[in-house]
């Protein structure tokens, strides 16, 4: 049997596409999913306890969804939610703060398999863990869009879908720039408290919207994103799903590469001015045919369905249900 845990700050709004991931797993994987949001940062009987050498016993395959490297010691409680599991894996989205393995992982003695969404940190694992990594970059629901967006045109010409540079920070400055030149602003649609609902709304306004303005944590930093390791997240992987193209600078990394070329626009970001010529471009040469091959690369290499696979292969997990999701996206 497979178990899952889902340890993420929050149960929306950034973190919303993690979660809803999550589910989506439980259901493909056919595993009972429980979702854990710390209030604070682990304590220190915690951390010691993770020392503890691990129990093994005949209960399965827990499966840790994290959202940084020290939600490993989730795992560790009074409750002993490892004791009794003969394999653990662990899947670490925010892997680039690498700074923050714990003990307990570094001892390799507790995970069996870590998987991380960037290439570029899998040997950084594999040497700081001595357990095998495996790189499972981000992925996207690509059947959970409607069909009717990839057939008629779009109201919004230009959406903006979280941080962005200075020169596009500013909605009401964006939108008057925008108009000025023809063309139609949406600003980023709001939170909600809820994953699936707040997933709802960012893919009906990707649905909506052309081309969407996203650039990578180089040129867009916050104090959550790492100051120098570039990835992708789930702005490319739903926009690709949704027909959308996305405008702005790409950050630099391997999994840009399994992105639909077609549906990267680079612009200059330090000015907004400069970047209007391509963004016209852009908006006039979509489609609903553009779309259309943008979704069908995500249903080709995007699909979280597609990372499930991947890691039930690896870990030699067996689900029917799996089995019947990949077939549906190639329907």
């Amino acid at each position: 049997m497979t178990q899952i845990m889902c340890v993420t700050p929050s149960a929306g709004a950034g973190w919303a596409p993690v979660t809803t991931m999550a589910q989506l797993m439980s259901r493909c994987l056919e595993a009972p999913l429980r979702l854990v949001h710390p209030a604070r940062d682990y304590s220190r009987a915690r951390r010691l306890l993770s020392l503890v050498p691990r129990r093994r016993g005949s209960k399965g395959h827990l499966i840790l969804v994290a959202a940084r490297p020290g939600d490993l010691l989730a795992m560790v409680g009074g409750a002993g939610h490892l004791k009794g599991f003969d394999s653990v894996s662990a899947w670490i989205f925010d892997a680039f703060w690498d700074d923050e393995i714990p003990r307990m992982a570094r001892r390799a003695t507790f995970v069996d398999h870590l998987f991380v969404p960037d290439a570029e940190l899998v040997d950084v694992y594999a040497r700081a863990t001595r357990t095998p990594v495996t790189w499972l970059p981000w992925g996207t629901d690509s059947l959970a869009g409607g069909a009717g967006s990839f057939t008629t045109q779009r109201s919004v010409d230009v959406l903006r879908l979280g941080r962005q540079p200075r020169a596009w920070d500013d909605d009401e400055a964006t939108r008057r720039l925008l108009g000025s030149h023809g063309l139609s602003f949406d600003h980023c649609p709001p939170f909600s408290g809820r994953a699936e609902e707040n997933q709802r709304i960012v893919r009906a306004a990707l649905e909506r919207s052309k081309v969407v303005l996203a650039s990578g944590n180089a040129s867009s930093a916050a104090d959550y994103t790492h100051p120098t390791r570039e990835y992708i997240t789930a702005r490319w992987t739903d926009a690709a799903a949704a027909g959308t193209v996305v405008a702005g600078t790409p950050p630099r990394c391997h999994a840009l590469s399994l992105l639909p070329p077609d549906g990267l626009l680079h612009i200059p970001v330090d000015a907004a001015e400069s970047g209007i010529p391509l963004l016209r471009r852009a908006v006039e040469a979509w489609t609903p045919k553009v779309a259309g091959d943008l979704h069908r690369h995500a249903r080709a290499h995007l699909d979280w369905r597609r990372r499930f696979g991947t890691m039930a292969e690896t870990l030699g997990i067996e689900s029917a249900t799996l089995r019947a999701e990949l077939l549906r996206l190639h329907v």
